[in-house]
């Protein structure tokens, strides 16, 4: 057990050290991009909105997936559960990238300069928290959608679509950030209507 914990504890502390590492590099390559380009590009996430409001809004329950599940069939009973991940997928993703691409002090700012609120919303730290908080809505937004919508059936629907993903975090990687802002916005889009299109 004690060997399980000290493995856990030291991937965490690699994952906390490469996203710090990540947040450096983001600061510095936002700082040459146009206020509006990082304003398109947090934009992007707006589909994943119209997906939550659609699901709140949808009165039937969703096909569960193969293989007998009471928890599925419970939580599947109304788009409810889809609904609520799809939202949080949408705020962590939206306050995450308005963080990444520096645009907070467009509206809290003073005409002096100051900053009158969320003074400490562009911090490293916040950034990182920003980042933990956003793959974590998406890790448990699959969960549900497998769990709702079947394995095959999302696996199929993201693989055409998963090498736009990969292509943003490789640029992303090698420093070419507004290939990423492309590409990563693109997936924005495309996940969106995935979760549209399978979980009508």
């Amino acid at each position: 057990m004690r060997g399980l914990r000290s493995t856990l504890r030291k991937a965490w502390v690699a994952r906390v050290r490469f996203l710090e590492d990540s947040v450096e590099k983001d600061i510095a390559a936002v700082a040459h991009i146009p206020t509006w380009s990082r304003l398109v590009f947090v934009l992007t996430n707006i589909p994943y909105f119209l997906v939550a409001l659609r699901l709140f809004t949808v009165a039937d329950g969703f096909a569960v997936g193969e293989g007998p599940s009471l928890v599925a069939s419970y939580v599947c009973s109304t788009p409810l559960f889809i609904a609520i991940l799809v939202l949080a997928i949408a705020i962590a993703s939206t306050t995450m990238h308005t963080a990444q691409m520096r645009l907070g002090t467009c509206f809290c700012s003073s005409s002096t300069g100051k900053e009158k609120f969320l003074p400490r919303f562009h911090s490293k730290d916040a950034l990182v928290l920003f980042k933990h908080l956003d793959v974590g809505c998406v890790f448990m937004g699959l969960i549900g959608s497998v769990l709702c919508c079947g394995l095959l059936a999302m696996s199929a629907s993201l693989a055409p679509v998963a090498p736009v993903f990969v292509k943003s975090m490789k640029d992303r990687s090698k420093g070419f950030f507004q290939s990423y802002m492309i590409y990563h916005g693109l997936w924005h889009v495309l996940s969106a209507a995935i979760i549209w299109y399978n979980c009508p």
